[in-house]
């Protein structure tokens, strides 16, 4: 388990991120599901990845929005993915 400092430092970068505090029984309780669950583990660190590039883009500039049609084939496939379900079979479910 990571030492009460960590936690801190992670806990306030994501309080920071999130807009709300987090209470030292709520960390507690989040790092003990933690230690037994890899899937949890996996998204933090592919959460912290992500975060980070976005941070090394470093542009204060936003793309366009997504057209409807791509938004929507987009959330489709995220949720097919979700499901276990390949794309092309939730294109036609």
């Amino acid at each position: 388990m990571e030492s009460r400092d960590t936690q801190s430092t992670d806990s306030g970068e994501t309080e920071q991120s999130l807009g709300f505090t987090l209470e030292p029984e709520e960390i507690d309780e989040i790092a003990e599901h933690l230690q037994g669950c890899p899937p949890c583990l996996e998204f933090i660190e592919s959460l912290k990845t992500t975060v980070q590039m976005c941070k090394d883009i470093g542009t204060t500039e936003r793309p366009a929005p997504l057209d409807p049609a791509t938004h929507q084939r987009l959330l489709s496939a995220y949720q097919a993915m979700r499901s276990g379900k390949s794309p092309t079979a939730a294109k036609q479910d």
